[in-house]
């Protein structure tokens, strides 16, 4: 099975320079940590408010990923203030390849971005309702809350609403490009 690991940030708590070094370098240990969850990819999104939800995934360990310019740009670049949250994923492939990067997590589906854990037993028929953006089922679960939220970000009722549409365990946690002043997890 796959990892999800992350942190929430109260965007109102002040933090100073080195609070936000420390909540970096804390991320990647837990990303390392949940390395032994998944080993063939790993990514991670950052939620701001009030901006575009940023991601980087590859198919490397996580271990790879902390030693890459690209993940430690991220962080400095885009975890700051206005950080709402930091999701990250180490995965287990079971269906697609994780050597196509569409597979590997998060599963961007704009406007929803997420990670998951579990087995969607029924993605191929959900796939074919909702088409999905990647072969991984995962990526039915993303377009099932894409195509359910239509034309307005998502709300919690969106998620509870129709989340039973899916066969087979899960753990996600999602984020709505419309409304980055939060996440969903399930």
């Amino acid at each position: 099975m796959c990892g999800i690991l992350g942190v929430c940030l109260d965007i109102k708590a002040t933090r100073t320079f080195e609070d936000m070094e420390r909540l970096k370098f804390n991320f990647a240990e837990l990303l390392m940590s949940s390395q032994a969850r998944g080993r063939d990819a790993a990514g991670a999104y950052v939620v701001n408010q009030n901006s575009d939800v940023i991601y980087f995934k590859a198919p490397m360990t996580a271990s790879d990923h902390i030693d890459t310019d690209t993940f430690w740009k991220m962080l400095n670049e885009y975890v700051g203030e206005n950080t709402v949250a930091i999701i990250g994923h180490t995965r287990a492939a079971t269906t697609g390849s994780p050597k196509c990067n569409d597979n590997n997590h998060p599963i961007v589906d704009l406007p929803i971005i997420g990670v998951h854990n579990g087995v969607i037993r029924n993605h191929l028929e959900l796939g074919r309702k909702y088409k999905k953006a990647a072969e991984v089922d995962s990526a039915a679960i993303m377009a099932l809350l894409r195509v359910k939220s239509k034309n307005a970000p998502m709300k919690l009722g969106t998620l509870a609403d129709n989340l039973h549409e899916l066969e087979g365990p899960f753990a996600i946690a999602v984020a709505d490009s419309r409304k980055p002043d939060g996440i969903f997890m399930a």
